[in-house]
């Protein structure tokens, strides 16, 4: 009868649509989310899979030959590498052999030729004459059917009714036959059907309140997969709303979350997924959904919400490498150390040849040698990141000797240089005795020794001045004759400095002893000094003794013509700086100096310098040429408790002024290192104002006098220039210019210095300069 193949087609179309459900789930399974990928498609393959058999062997068992072959032919042709086995190509094999059965309704005798005659019409005309038929006269039949209790013709009627979509009808007739036990395989197959027809009637509705008690009085039924094939064709026809509704009615998450994906939900997809992760494919969904947020995160620099999200997948499942990479790198950028080594240790336990983790490791523990040299013992490529940071650092920080060391140690200790040089110095002034020039030569040694750099000097000074002019202030009068007496001298001197490069500091001892002719005062000079450096922080202090070379007073003294003899002034003091990087382009620093001055019958007299500079490294200009070029603006302010510019007995005839301020801008610049040539230049323009004190003079007189120095201010140039080329692997000739230059006041300064070194160089490197000598510097920056 044509009901059964009714049946079969409406169980078979029942099979077929709720595959939907399982493939966008196989489909989702599938997916792989790579937190290093800028983003996942968004779309469900289909995956590659044998196709469901089911409904094929379904028709085969109800021994339908025809739909059994339209399922085998639309399989093959959706599948068409699709191999069947021999069990299934047997079994339709011996169902086209055998005769199709068809079900027969039993034969009653005619009690009613009018009634019988419906149901005779009703069996011959199959489903199309049921559909025909008027409903009043389809209603009867099933009023007689119950009076006669002829269970072939609830059979009948129980199938029309189904045609005509009256389930409730279709139900009351299936149900009757149940209770008869007639058929039972039938029966349930037409019961079946006209409760899915109520679900389907339900749902069109949006009738909930009848589905929840259908649901309740049928619990056998397939009732929610019924519902949720309805949702499914939604979903595959775009009506995600509805399609959520539905699934939300039958507490099916993973469909809800894949509709309210579908509706640009995301968070709310999301949220729900991980609440109901006990649930299958919803942990892998709420997994890589966090794990593309905790990237996402972490590329706009939300570091601690990245690690939030972190922990949630940790609280889940254990963090996969890429996780617990970003995870590290998230606590590295917050200064999180003790975090960030514990995750960086998990990821190098995982990759011991990663690079990047080893380079961190290795930064994070610099302060903790113990863990450093255990995991340098277990991970060789620590210890040599451990080696090549550390040499890193000593040439970030211009300490050569020590990166020398760290390079070959062996080499480092060999090595030793020849050197010398000449420097000319001229000064122009107001004044004669400090309108002066001077040459000095020095032939020297220096050599390197474990962690030790030490040089020896021998040194010759000549001094000339002018002559002071008949009728000025000096010594214990007003000269009234022309000058006959010292106006220069020639000096020897013995230099000699011991340097030391550790990994966060420099240390520096100088010393120089100066014996001058004429019988003028001897003197020891010298400086410790040292820098520490602390991340972006650098502390630098010096003690000193040196010179004051503003005259040849103040230098090495005068004889009068009474034979008194005064001047040969020294500086003793102490001065500290502190240089802070705001950022890595930006830096602000800061000194400050305290000396007490004394001289040879002169006057004791104190001094106090501040300065503050902002700093810009435009480190984007010229990267391949230039190591450095640094501009930004300066303000210094100088005091001296006295004014003792003067040369009479008493004074030092150095400048002293009570208020110096210089406030102006300074560009510097710095070629590349390890180039056989190497360029260094510092410009300096400000504006200098200068207010001394009066000045007393013939101190040691009844006649003393008290003079007043005009105030004078003006701009203030300051040019310095250094060059050094490494002509021959062992030869380096270095050079320096430099000119300060004010309105009473010019200084030049000229250096020519030739070096021989033991062992062959490949480059320079700016501690040879001039400017970087041991000999120079009031800080060991190299």
């Amino acid at each position: 009868m044509k009901y059964l193949h009714l049946t079969v087609l409406t169980a078979f179309c029942l099979l077929n649509e709720m595959a939907i459900a399982q493939t966008v789930d196989t489909q989702y399974d599938e997916q792989q989310v790579d937190v290093q990928s800028k983003a996942k498609s968004d779309s469900l393959e289909l995956a590659a899979e044998s196709p469901d058999t089911f409904a094929l062997w379904y028709h085969i068992q109800q021994k339908d030959l025809v739909l059994a072959q339209q399922e085998f032919a639309r399989l093959k042709k959706r599948h068409p590498r699709w191999q069947p086995d021999k069990d299934l190509l047997n079994a339709i094999s011996g169902l086209t052999a055998a005769k199709m059965s068809r079900p027969k309704v039993p034969q009653r005798p005619i009690v009613t030729q009018k009634v019988l005659s419906v149901f005779e019409r009703m069996s011959r005309g199959g489903e199309t004459h049921w559909r025909s038929m008027p409903l009043k006269q389809l209603q009867q039949a099933s009023e007689r059917a119950f009076q006669e209790k002829d269970l072939a013709h609830h059979a009948l009627l129980g199938w029309a009714f189904i045609s005509r979509e009256l389930y409730t009808q279709s139900l009351r007739h299936f149900t009757y036959l149940r209770e008869h036990k007639e058929d039972e395989k039938s029966t349930s197959d037409g019961i079946r059907q006209a409760i899915l027809g109520l679900v389907t009637q339900a749902v069109s509705r949006g009738d909930k309140h009848a589905l929840v008690e259908l649901i309740a009085k049928y619990p056998q039924q397939p009732i929610i997969e019924h519902i949720e094939f309805h949702a499914w064709q939604d979903y595959q026809h775009k009506r995600y709303e509805p399609a959520l509704e539905w699934f939300t009615f039958t507490d099916n998450y993973f469909s809800q979350v894949l509709s309210l994906k579908q509706l640009g939900l995301e968070d709310e997809a999301v949220a729900l997924a991980c609440q109901h992760v006990f649930v299958a494919n919803l942990l892998n969904y709420c997994v890589n959904a966090y794990s593309e947020k905790q990237l996402t995160l972490f590329k706009q620099e939300a570091y601690q919400a990245s690690i939030d999200i972190a922990e949630k997948i940790r609280s889940l499942q254990p963090l996969k490498t890429a996780q617990l990479e970003i995870f590290a790198w998230s606590h590295f950028h917050l200064g999180h150390a003790q975090q960030s080594v514990q995750a960086f240790s998990d990821l190098i336990q995982q990759q011991p040849d990663n690079q990047n983790y080893a380079t961190v490791l290795v930064i994070l523990l610099k302060d903790d040698q113990q863990t450093l040299a255990e995991l340098a013992s277990a991970y060789p490529l620590i210890a040599q990141e451990l080696s090549n940071q550390q040499q890193a650092i000593a040439w970030s920080r211009k300490q050569f000797n020590r990166f020398s060391r760290l390079d070959n140690a062996h080499v480092q200790d060999q090595h030793f240089l020849l050197e010398a040089g000449i420097h000319w110095r001229s000064q122009g002034a107001n004044d004669p005795l400090s309108d002066f020039d001077s040459q000095r030569y020095f032939l020297g040694l220096a050599h390197d020794w474990q962690q030790y750099r030490f040089g020896v000097r021998l040194n010759y000074q000549k001094t000339h001045s002018n002559s002071p002019n008949v009728g000025d202030a000096f010594g214990l009068g007003l000269l009234n004759k022309a000058y006959s007496g010292l106006t220069g001298t020639n000096e020897l001197g013995i230099s000699g400095f011991l340097k030391r490069q550790n990994t966060d500091s420099n240390l520096l001892a100088e010393v120089s002893y100066w014996r001058p002719q004429h019988s003028l005062r001897s003197v020891l000079t010298g400086k410790v000094s040292g820098v520490r450096f602390l991340g972006n922080t650098t502390l630098a202090m010096a003690i000193f003794r040196e010179r004051l070379k503003d005259s040849t007073l103040s230098l090495h003294g005068l004889f009068t013509d009474e034979l008194v003899r005064w001047g040969s002034v020294t500086a003793n003091g102490i001065k500290g700086l502190v240089a802070y990087a705001v950022s890595p382009q930006w830096s602000v620093s800061s000194e400050l100096t305290g000396a007490a001055l004394r001289g040879e019958s002169v006057r004791n007299n104190h001094k106090w310098n501040a300065s503050l500079a902002l700093t810009r490294n435009l480190n984007n200009i010229y990267p391949e040429n230039l190591d450095y070029l640094r501009v930004g603006p300066y303000l210094s302010w100088t005091h001296y408790k006295k004014n003792l510019n003067a040369f009479t007995v008493g004074n030092g005839g150095y400048f002293s002024p009570d208020l110096l301020m210089s406030l102006g801008g300074r560009a510097e610049v710095l070629t590349l290192e390890d180039k056989t040539w190497q360029l260094k230049g510092k410009l300096d323009l400000g504006y200098v104002i200068s207010k001394p004190k009066d000045i007393t003079v013939f101190l040691h007189d009844e006649d003393e006098q008290s003079l007043t120095q005009q105030d004078e201010q003006g701009l203030g140039l300051g040019l310095e220039l250094e060059g050094q080329w490494l002509f021959h692997p062992k030869w380096e000739l270095v050079g320096q210019i430099k000119h300060n230059y004010s309105d009473t006041y010019s200084e030049l300064n000229i250096g020519l210095h030739i070096r021989w070194n033991y062992s062959a160089r490949n480059g320079e490197t700016s501690d040879g300069f001039i400017s970087s000598s041991p000999y120079q510097v009031d800080y060991p920056w190299y």
